[in-house]
């Protein structure tokens, strides 16, 4: 959960893992599990990808001449998934 508003903060996947990873490598004690890599770079990259500062956001709802609304909670509802 802390990737994904540290990826909402940033709106960069690559800044955000920076930021993130270091943290869940300590929180584990350098003890880090291939599933708990994706999660966070899921968890990152979702974040990232919902801001609404990220140009594939905002080109994308320009292009189709959508709104921002629209287009965040259709796309938000896979990955939503990832959390319950």
């Amino acid at each position: 959960m802390f990737g994904f508003l540290v990826g909402l903060i940033t709106g960069t996947v690559s800044y955000s893992m920076g930021i993130i990873f270091p943290v869940v490598v300590a929180a584990t004690g350098g003890q880090i599990e291939m599933p708990l890599v994706v999660f966070v770079f899921v968890a990152t990259f979702t974040g990232a990808m919902f801001i609404p500062m990220h140009l594939c956001l905002t080109l994308t709802v320009d292009f189709f001449k959508g709104g921002v609304a629209s287009k965040t909670t259709s796309a938000l509802s896979p990955p939503s998934l990832l959390f319950f």
